[in-house]
């Protein structure tokens, strides 16, 4: 974010993971981490805590980790995530 916000004003980044509803777009559960925690422990995180069950589960390449992909596998649901892009 420095490189896009000119110099750090001492700022600390967080994001934001959601789980929504994919017809409704209905925000589920949110988990807020800090810059520095990588993405898909925080989708383990979620999934165990959804009291729905999942069939298929959306999510950007960031979540494309054997962590994530075994927590998606524990609850039976399928990952319709693209694959992570690797750096040769």
């Amino acid at each position: 974010m420095v490189r896009t916000h000119e110099k750090s004003k001492s700022r600390v980044w967080q994001k934001m993971h959601l789980a929504e509803e994919p017809k409704s777009h209905e925000t589920i559960l949110c988990e807020l981490t800090q810059s520095g925690c990588h993405d898909a422990p925080a989708a383990a995180s979620i999934l165990v805590q959804l009291e729905d069950t999942i069939e298929r589960d959306y999510a950007g390449g960031a979540y494309d980790d054997e962590s994530a992909r075994a927590a998606i596998a524990a609850v039976g649901a399928r990952a319709v995530n693209p694959r992570r892009l690797r750096s040769s």
